[in-house]
């Protein structure tokens, strides 16, 4: 896999967060559909037995991760617009931005994230453009700080911390 310095990671943030954030503002003025509010609804609850469940950290990551990509599939497609889905897929080619990729991070990170997709649907549902442009906007902008953050800790540390001289 290509390596991508972080100013391209950062940048494609930037846009995918401005992208999200008008195919959130878009399907709140435009609404959902029955069956994707019944699919959002399900993908919600499942995200929360997910992540309140006693399985293994590694299986609620990649569970959660699925679930993740889903929520923002549907926003994305209830946003009933090709270019911002097209804008959003050519950010996602760097891996480190795609949704699916939720895994890398703490888990009381991705409760807060959970949280986000219960606030952003109800904006939707509500019929609530700029609370659901404005709250993805936040939403991916957490992710790219959570992101940043996890590339600059320190590796860590195995056997006794050595002192030097």
């Amino acid at each position: 896999m290509r390596s991508f310095p972080l100013s391209e990671i950062v940048d494609a943030y930037e846009m995918r967060a401005l992208a999200e954030g008008l195919a959130a503002r878009l399907s709140a003025e435009r609404g959902l559909s029955d069956i994707d509010r019944t699919r959002v609804i399900h993908i919600l609850a499942q995200g929360d037995q997910i992540l309140e469940s006693s399985s293994k950290l590694q299986q609620k990551r990649a569970a959660y991760a699925e679930i993740n990509d889903i929520f923002h599939a549907i926003i994305r497609s209830s946003a009933g617009s090709r270019i911002v889905s097209d804008v959003i897929s050519l950010c996602q080619r760097i891996p480190q931005t795609a949704a699916r990729n939720v895994m890398a991070f703490e888990l009381e990170d991705v409760r807060r994230r959970h949280q986000d997709h219960h606030l952003i649907y109800e904006a939707i549902i509500c019929r609530e453009p700029k609370a659901a442009e404005s709250l993805m906007r936040a939403h991916v902008s957490r992710v790219k700080t959570s992101m940043i953050a996890t590339r600059h800790q320190p590796p860590p540390r195995h056997g006794p911390a050595r002192r030097s001289r």
